[in-house]
């Protein structure tokens, strides 16, 4: 009984990426990613709630509430039981406190599909996957499917101290410069469709196929993607815009930060992202300087000493002295302004690729694929989710727009250049 009182008063400040997440937080912008495996036979509801009652107590940093406190917000423990949900619903909707009992995500279902929802301010996307996974293991286990843990985490061992680590605070080095915030971006100039709607187009195709042209050029799979997407914004912008009114063009990677820093337990946020990208005002870009711009860009800045100035720029902020002492009330009115400043304005999209999802060759046989997606919003109007499982990638666009003259031109790309996709839309 006194440890269950123990954890009930248990409580957790935000990581330093999550602290401007519950502030911006709005219909147009709900600060919610979605990973979700599609098995291949139907979901057994009862059996799915039991695995998510069974996963959560191994996440207790997840088995939270956000509050809102007199200088930040903070996760407070909630006692309560989360609830499946049915995935009936466009994806990434604002949470609704009284849907999902408090907690800051959603699991749901539909058919053979099970998706986990999860708000920026307890974790990243490496986070979510390793939580649905365990979520998948107890559901398979609840079916008497045998399989060793490792990949998947065990819901009945302890967590680590260090799982609940905010790894931007570990790593910070007073002193370091500052990232430079650059010049406003080109963005996709079509209107915007009515909040809570989202647009989604997900193509399928051969991971080795995407590999192979990436190859070519030496570069990587998200390198070689990034490149097309800006090839396709310049052709977007050139149709759309007078050469006097060109802007630069760019794209947000977000880098897992756990590899870098040689960091692996945290499962809260632990990502930066690098900006890759093109200035059209000098001229228009083959596709081939378009990849050199690429792999240029993640040589030079995905290292620690670049990453650094990055972190420390972040941290720096949440230190000051006269930013801690202004009230919540006051200080969230700034955060709209931060993001867009020192975040979206700078890059036209964003390509987040999760990598390919390993787990115990005894699923192998009930799991047929992976999804990611990443939420759109009113300044980047499309943004892009990689996943790969078992030789399939699957790559993934949600808009706010109706126009998909960009996802046309991606996945038209990579077609004529032999790729064999298969292209499903809501």
């Amino acid at each position: 009984m006194r440890r269950q009182k123990e954890q009930n008063k248990q409580w957790y400040k935000l990581d330093n990426a999550a602290l401007l997440y519950p502030g911006l937080e709005s219909n147009r912008l709900t600060s919610l990613f979605r990973v979700a495996a599609t098995l291949k036979s139907p979901i057994e509801p009862p059996l799915l709630q039991k695995a998510l009652e069974h996963a959560i107590e191994r996440f207790p940093y997840y088995r939270v509430t956000l509050k809102m406190g007199m200088f930040w917000y903070f996760l407070e423990h909630n006692p309560k039981t989360p609830h499946i949900l049915r995935d009936d619903k466009y994806p990434m909707q604002r949470l609704k406190k009284k849907e999902t009992r408090g907690f800051s995500f959603r699991v749901r279902y539909y058919n053979n599909r099970i998706a986990v929802e999860m708000h920026h301010s307890i974790t990243d996307g490496t986070g979510g996957l390793t939580f649905l996974n365990c979520i998948l293991g107890e559901y398979f286990r609840l079916q008497n499917i045998k399989f060793p843990y490792g990949y998947i985490k065990d819901p009945k061992e302890k967590p680590d101290n260090q799982e609940s680590c905010d790894a931007f605070g570990k790593f910070y080095r007073p002193a370091t410069p500052y990232q430079d915030i650059l010049s406003q971006a080109y963005h996709l100039p079509h209107s915007l469709i009515p909040s809570g709607r989202t647009n989604i187009i997900t193509g399928e195709m051969s991971v080795e196929d995407v590999k192979t042209l990436a190859h070519e050029y030496n570069a990587s799979i998200t390198e070689y993607l990034a490149s097309v997407m800006l090839y396709a914004l310049q052709e977007i912008q050139r149709d759309n815009v007078s050469p006097k009114r060109y802007k630069p063009i760019r794209i947000s990677i977000p880098v897992n930060l756990r590899k870098l820093f040689q960091f692996q337990q945290t499962m809260r946020n632990f990502s930066l992202y690098v900006i890759a990208g093109i200035d059209p005002r000098l001229g228009e870009y083959s596709f081939e300087e378009i990849v050199d711009c690429v792999k240029n860009t993640m040589k030079s800045e995905i290292n620690v000493k670049s990453i650094s100035r990055q972190l420390a720029r972040n941290v720096d902020g949440s230190k000051n002295f006269l930013v801690r002492i202004i009230p919540m009330f006051i200080k969230k009115n700034m955060f709209p302004f931060l993001f867009r400043y020192m975040g979206e304005r700078q890059y036209s999209a964003t390509l987040s690729n999760l990598g390919n999802v390993t787990i115990p060759q005894e699923l192998a046989p009930y799991i047929e694929s992976y999804d990611f997606m990443v939420p759109p919003n009113h300044i980047n109007k499309s943004n892009c989710g990689v996943i790969s499982y078992n030789g399939k990638m699957r790559i993934t666009f949600n808009r706010t727009i109706d126009n998909s003259d960009f996802e046309r031109l991606f996945f038209t790309f990579l077609r004529r250049r032999n790729v064999h996709i298969t292209v499903e839309s809501n």
